[in-house]
């Protein structure tokens, strides 16, 4: 699901670009490790590095909360399945114009701002391409201070690249293994009215 995601946002951009300017991106957004932006063995056509590209990578996970984690009830005539409840996950995704020439990296990160203020919503409505399983991908621009932006890009291998940093909510996963298999609850017992009686 995660490179789902990813390459469906890759693909979305590179048609955005494409149509508004007639051509084919002169930069394409790339799936990439940008960690890797300063390491010769990984720059190279061969290895499919980041060198001279506009790369977009994960860079952070992080569960939804808000959503609960009660588990799914499947009931049938027989029995009462129970699923493991869905996880849902918040992403955080860098674009990183690792471009030689600053100026047309500078101009790359406005194609990317552009993309997402012109859509930062992707449903399956508005997007048939959106991978199945996923109802709604929503992009929000994440602030990042100073401080934050020293250590995430010390983290990454010293040098700053012009980049911008969105949160995306949310993907879910969901595998629907039953955990439990249990009889329907048909009727409840004396000993149980009782206590239900008796506390009134």
């Amino acid at each position: 699901m995660l490179y789902e995601t990813l390459s469906f946002v890759q693909e979305e951009y590179n048609n955005f670009v494409t149509v508004r300017t007639g051509a084919q991106p002169i930069y394409p957004v790339i799936l990439g490790n940008i960690a890797q932006h300063e390491s010769p063995a990984k720059n190279n056509e061969t290895s499919g590095g980041v060198e001279n590209s506009l790369v977009l990578s994960l860079v952070n996970i992080e569960e939804e909360h808000t959503m609960g984690a009660m588990k799914p009830i499947i009931r049938n005539q027989h029995s009462s399945l129970y699923t493991s409840p869905p996880l849902h996950l918040n992403l955080y995704v860098i674009f990183s114009a690792n471009i030689n020439d600053y100026s047309e990296a500078l101009k790359q990160l406005t194609w990317v701002v552009r993309f997402f203020q012109a859509k930062n919503a992707f449903t399956r409505q508005n997007s048939p391409r959106l991978f199945e399983g996923i109802e709604l991908l929503h992009f929000k621009l994440h602030p990042v201070n100073f401080e934050q932006a020293f250590s995430f890009w010390g983290a990454m291998g010293g040098k700053y690249i012009p980049s911008v940093l969105y949160k995306v909510r949310m993907i879910t996963i969901d595998q629907k293994v039953i955990t439990e298999d249990a009889p329907p609850i048909k009727e409840i017992s004396t000993e149980q009215k009782d206590i239900w009686v008796n506390s009134q």
